[in-house]
């Protein structure tokens, strides 16, 4: 480190204020005028771009009033007849290159060129320019002038002005030398660089920047910040130039006037002002050195003698009468010396208050009945024993001072422990924080002590380890108690199997803890819980039933028993409960204990259990009323029957009137005997379930109750049904036609219906029925007759198809043919029909069996309802 005198200081100090103080002003004069000129040229710029552009633009107006008069007279002169007017507009071509008259599809109608020839006036007279840019422009706008384009006539570079008036359309060509011209002309001696482009960032003239005509600026960071401002400036680095660009654009003519200055210090302002600047700060720089020299001398002479004493002091000699005696012609010296005399006379009173303290601090440490207090040395030997350390650990002074812990009974691994925290304290100067350690007393049992270690000076100057120590083995033996006794109680509470809560009525009742049956009956998980009142965690589907529950339970004073409140889960399901709460006082707070019973399901049980009786007697009485009708309609079929019977009996036909009659007991035998089957089935239902109902209902009792009457009504109307529908089947077999009515049906659920009437059939084989359907298929034509076919064809399988054998299987299978029509095949594996047998099996009473031959002639009849016709198909 490099030191230095005062006075050399002082004068480098002085030096260094005048420079740093001089540059940071005027560090600061250029950060706030650099703005400033950077603020006046971009105005500057943009507004010698505006000025610029209306200046050219008057001009160019100049050169457009040269044009409207023969675009006036195109309106009432052929073209060709303003050939000379043309031709003495064009001149020699020092404004114009060409000019032409276009009429309103645009095709030239006339021309003029410079030269007298004439060649070319003939070549562009019928030229279409319908599709240039110009021309195009001009259909929205009354003049134009365009960007830089191709001659119509000689194929250079021009640009293009157009005035339209009514149909017709001059457009004149001007050659970008003469806009240069122009533009020089403008500019005169102004430093500042112009450039005009079009609106494609093409050059178009420029007063000194050297660019090639041919040249397209579009791609230069200047020409494109300037196309996209259009009107305005700002500074921008184009290449590795900084330049203030000031951009504007005439109304009626789609070309950008740049202007541009340089910017930074190529800025004539800019340089000017760091130049001032920079002399300054060198002018003060050296006046500094100057002065700097005698005016550090004047100051370190006094400082001398203000050192000599402070040597002095620091030495010990507080007693130098002679140096206090000089006075500085310097105030802040003088005010030093005097605070320097004050401050001796306060270490002074300061010792002798040391003494005073240091002699205080040692009875308090003696006499100190809680805190045990040692002194260790870097290597743990103890400097110091407190009275209150013998209490503790059973050592006396004179047993521990000048000894390590190993040597009163600790073991090394301890004493290793205790030297390392002493080693991190002298290396980080951090005291050891309250930790809790298990240590044992001269007697032999262990304690409990809670300890701190941090460091002070010692006499020597070095360090020695303050060691203090408290004795907490009885609070740890509470402190477990207590914990048992809480865990006890908690364990209790959570293992409850109804849903309890606990919340905090000094707090507005916030929930302060929930059991494991609370968190599964509502949802909320504790943490979602705690700290919230029910009503904040939408406990409660009506918001006032909270309110009245309170109320209620403070009229109880504290105790309140069975309210039933609708309640809500998590997910927003509502629940009954039946609460209780009890107020309780622990530990000074007061608790709301509340229990939640969920009754949701036993009271939806009661009221299903009334809902169901009462339908239960509503539905037997339906049913009472159906089976008297059905057996009344029976009644009347069996007597008509009777008198067909009658008739066939007087017929010539008495054989057939025989089969006839057997037939139709074999048909109606087994719907009506499974009718009369459901109904004493359920006869006998109702009798088991009124000695139930006298011992006491249960809710599985009354399920199979439902369930049984439901089956068996159901069974013996479908078979009552198809008993009706056959006998309307057998009145109308002289017509061959059924009267069954037409509807639509889904073919699923009517074959699944015939499977169900015939289930008691099927129950007392072993052969089994399997299905192949669609879903969702619905038929519009006559589902009886076909449920006559099909269970016909069924029962007459398992009567007559499976003989001799178990285990028979009929299939019953929906598919569609190729054409889209429905096809139903009923198939089983049984012995099958012989051949010779096949061309009278639909006859009416035919029959190789005991019956009586009416099964498959009434299925015969019953299939002309539908298409197509039957195929049957026999194995053997």
């Amino acid at each position: 480190m490099i030191t230095w005198r005062l006075r050399t200081s002082l004068s480098l100090l002085l030096v260094a204020t005048t420079a740093v103080t001089f540059l940071l002003i005027g560090s600061l004069i250029i950060a706030v005028r650099a703005p400033q000129i950077n603020a006046e040229t971009i105005s500057a710029v943009q507004e010698s771009a505006s000025n610029k552009a209306r200046l050219l633009e008057f001009y160019m107006r100049a050169i457009e009033a040269q044009l409207k008069p023969i675009a006036v007279l195109a309106q009432h002169v052929p073209p060709k007849a303003l050939k000379g007017t043309l031709s003495a507009l064009v001149g020699v071509g020092e404004q114009f290159l060409a000019v032409h008259i276009v009429d309103a599809h645009g095709i030239v109608r006339s021309s003029a060129f410079p030269n007298k020839s004439g060649e070319n006036n003939e070549r562009t007279i019928g030229s279409d320019i319908s599709r240039t840019p110009l021309f195009l422009g001009l259909a929205e706008r009354d003049r134009l002038w365009s960007d830089k384009q191709l001659s119509v006539s000689s194929g250079e570079v021009v640009i293009g002005v157009g005035i339209r008036q009514g149909e017709w359309t001059v457009i004149g060509e001007v050659a970008p030398t003469l806009l240069r011209e122009s533009i020089a002309a403008i500019t005169g001696s102004d430093q500042d660089t112009l450039l005009v482009i079009d609106q494609r960032g093409e050059w178009i003239a420029d007063n000194r920047t050297g660019i090639a005509p041919q040249e397209n600026l579009g791609a230069r960071p200047l020409v494109k910040v300037a196309l996209a401002m259009q009107n305005g400036g700002q500074m921008i680095d184009d290449g590795d130039l900084s330049l203030f660009v000031g951009s504007a654009q005439p109304p009626n003519i789609n070309w950008t006037f740049i202007v541009t200055r340089p910017a930074g210090l190529n800025n004539p302002d800019i340089r000017r002002t760091v130049m001032l600047v920079g002399g300054g700060f060198f002018s003060a720089l050296l006046i500094g050195l100057l002065i700097a020299p005698w005016w550090a001398r004047s100051i370190s002479r006094p400082m001398q003698r203000l050192i000599s004493r402070t040597h002095l002091l620091a030495a010990g000699c507080y007693d130098d009468e002679e140096a206090a005696r000089k006075r500085s012609d310097i105030i802040e010296i003088n005010e030093l010396d005097d605070d320097l005399q004050i401050m001796v006379d306060a270490i002074r009173e300061r010792e002798r208050s040391l003494a005073r303290s240091e002699e205080r601090l040692r009875a308090t440490i003696e006499n100190s009945p809680m805190m045990a207090i040692q002194w260790y040395d870097r290597d743990g030997v103890c400097r110091y024993w407190n009275p209150t350390s013998t209490n503790c650990y059973g050592y006396t002074s004179e047993e521990t001072v000048g000894l390590t812990i190993v040597e009163r009974g600790q073991t090394r691994e301890n004493h290793e422990a205790f030297v390392n925290i002493i080693r991190q304290i002298e290396r980080t100067g951090k005291p050891f924080p309250l930790t809790e350690f298990t240590s044992r007393h001269k007697d032999g049992h262990s304690i409990v002590v809670l300890c701190s270690i941090f460091a002070i000076p010692d006499a020597q100057g070095g360090q020695q380890f303050v060691c203090l120590d408290i004795d907490i083995s009885e609070r740890k033996r509470a402190e477990r108690s207590l914990i048992a006794s809480q865990q006890e109680l908690e364990s209790i509470f959570n293992a409850s199997p109804v849903a309890m809560s606990v919340s905090d009525i000094t707090r507005g009742t916030r929930i302060i803890n929930v059991n494991e049956a609370w968190v599964r009956q509502f949802g909320h998980s504790r943490e979602a819980a705690f700290g919230k009142t029910g009503a904040e965690i939408g406990l409660y589907v009506n918001p006032s039933d909270r309110q009245a529950f309170v109320d209620r339970f403070q009229q109880g004073a504290g105790i309140y028993d069975d309210m039933e409140l609708w309640l809500k889960r998590a997910d927003g399901s509502p629940l009954l409960c039946r609460v209780s709460s009890r107020v309780i006082a622990v530990s000074g707070q007061q608790l709301m204990l509340m229990v939640s019973d969920d009754i949701t399901e036993e009271r939806r049980m009661q009221n299903e259990l009334e809902n169901v009786n009462a339908e239960l007697e509503a539905r037997v009485s339906q049913r009472t009323a159906a089976l008297s009708a059905a057996n009344n309609e029976l009644a009347d079929a069996v007597q008509h029957l009777k008198q067909t019977q009658g008739e066939l009996v007087r017929s010539e036909k008495l054989a057939a009137l025989g089969r006839l009659v057997a037939g139709i007991a074999h048909e109606l035998n087994t719907p009506i005997g499974n009718g009369l089957m459901a109904v004493s089935t359920l006869e006998a239902h109702q009798q088991d379930f009124k000695q139930l109902m006298a011992a006491g209902l249960k809710r599985s009792t009354l399920e199979g109750f439902v369930e049984n009457v439901g089956l068996s009504t159901e069974i013996a109307m479908r078979n009552l049904n198809r008993a009706a529908e056959l006998v309307t089947s057998f009145k109308q077999v002289a017509a061959d036609q059924t009267s069954s009515q037409r509807r639509n049906f889904n073919l699923k659920q009517v074959i699944e219906e015939i499977l169900i009437t015939m289930r008691p059939t099927l129950s007392r084989s072993t052969h089994r029925v399997e299905t192949f359907l669609i879903d969702n298929l619905v038929l519009d034509s006559y589902p009886g007759p076909l449920g006559q076919v099909i269970g016909n064809l069924i029962d007459n399988a398992i009567r007559h198809g499976f003989e001799a054998r178990e285990g028979g299987l009929i299939t019953i299978e929906v598919g569609r043919s190729e054409d889209g029509e429905v096809v139903l095949k009923v198939a089983d594996d049984g012995i099958g029909i012989p051949a010779d047998h096949l061309p009278r099996i639909f006859d009416p009473f035919f029959t190789t069996k005991l019956g009586q031959g009416l099964r498959l002639g009434t299925e015969h009849r019953a299939q002309h309802r539908y298409r197509p016709p039957w195929w049957q198909y026999c194995s053997g």
